[in-house]
C-alpha cells in the first residue's frame, strides 16, 4: 500500500534552488515514453472490466511486458453507468448516472467494473489495480480537468474543508469544455487546490500509476493546470500525461512528467 506524503513541488518557471531540484526530480520519473494498452481506440467510453482484463492478459501472454508494454489505461468516463454511443458521440442526454463518493469525487461504475464493490461499498479501482500489479503490469486512468457539475446544489462535501461551499471550488456553472460537459472549471485558490489534492489522494490510494489528463488546452487556464499537476509531483503520485497540449507545449513541458505524441 502506498504511503501518502504531503509533499508538493511548485511548478514555477523561476524559483528557489530547492523548487528547481524538485522539478528536476519530477522530470526523471518517465525518462522514456510509457508504453502499453489504452481502451480508447477500441472501446471509447464504454469499456468494461472484463474487456480490460482480457487485454491485460494478452500483454502478459504475448510477452509484451518484457519489452516495455506494461501500462493498462482505462480511458474516458469510467464513472458513468451509462456507456456512450461510441466514436466520441458521448451519451449526454438523459440520466448519465454518474457515480461519486461523499466528497464529490468520481468512482468507477459498478455495472461496468464490478470488482469495485466490496462488502457493499464502492472501494474504487484498487481491486482491479491490485490484479494488474500482480500480473506485473501498471495501471492508469483517464480524467477530465475540473470538478464534477454534480456538486452544484448537492450535499457532497469538500474533503478537508467540509464546511466550504462548492461555489468556492468551481468558477461558473457552465462547463468551458466544448465537447464534454461533465465538469466545471476549478476556481484558483485554496478550495480549488483542496479538491485537486483530494482526488490525487484517492487515486494514490487505489494504486494508480498513470494519469491521462484531458481537456487542457481549449481553453487553456495556466492556474488550473498547475493546481491539477501540483499534487501529482509527490513521490507517491501517478505519472501525468496531458492530452491535447500542442498549442501550449512550452507551458505543459514545465508541468507534466510525460507528453503524448498522438492526438488522443
Amino acid at each position: 500500500m502506498r504511503t501518502l506524503k504531503l509533499l508538493f513541488a511548485m511548478l514555477l518557471t523561476v524559483g528557489t534552488a530547492t523548487a528547481q531540484d524538485d522539478i528536476a526530480a519530477f522530470r526523471t520519473w518517465a525518462m522514456t515514453p510509457p508504453m502499453g494498452w489504452n481502451s480508447w481506440d477500441c472501446y471509447y467510453s464504454s469499456v468494461t472490466e472484463k474487456e480490460v482484463m482480457q487485454n491485460a492478459q494478452y500483454l502478459v501472454d504475448n510477452d509484451l511486458v518484457r519489452h516495455g508494454w506494461e501500462y493498462v489505461v482505462i480511458d474516458i468516463r469510467w464513472y458513468c453507468n451509462h456507456p456512450s454511443l461510441g466514436g466520441g458521440n458521448y451519451n449526454q442526454r438523459g440520466d448519465q448516472d454518474y457515480v461519486l463518493d461523499d466528497y464529490g469525487r468520481y468512482l468507477p461504475s459498478p455495472t461496468r467494473f464490478p470488482s469495485c464493490m466490496q462488502g457493499g461499498q464502492n472501494v474504487g479501482f484498487k481491486p482491479l489495480a491490485d490484479k494488474l500489479h500482480e500480473m506485473g503490469l501498471k495501471f492508469g486512468i483517464h480524467i477530465m480537468r475540473g470538478v464534477p457539475k454534480s456538486v452544484v446544489g448537492s450535499t457532497y462535501k469538500l474533503k478537508g474543508s467540509e464546511q466550504t461551499p462548492w461555489s468556492q471550488v468551481y468558477s461558473g456553472t457552465t462547463s468551458p469544455c466544448t465537447w464534454l460537459k461533465d465538469n466545471l472549471l476549478v476556481r484558483t485558490g485554496e478550495a480549488g487546490q483542496l479538491y485537486y489534492n483530494s482526488i490525487m489522494d484517492l487515486y494514490a490510494s487505489w494504486g494508480v500509476d498513470f494519469l491521462k489528463i484531458d481537456d487542457l488546452s481549449r481553453p487553456f487556464y495556466t492556474d488550473e493546470i498547475h493546481m491539477n499537476v501540483r499534487p501529482s509531483t509527490r513521490p507517491d503520485a501517478p505519472l501525468c500525461s496531458p492530452c491535447r497540449p500542442a498549442r501550449h507545449s512550452s507551458a505543459m513541458h514545465r508541468s507534466a512528467s510525460t507528453m503524448p505524441i498522438c492526438g488522443a
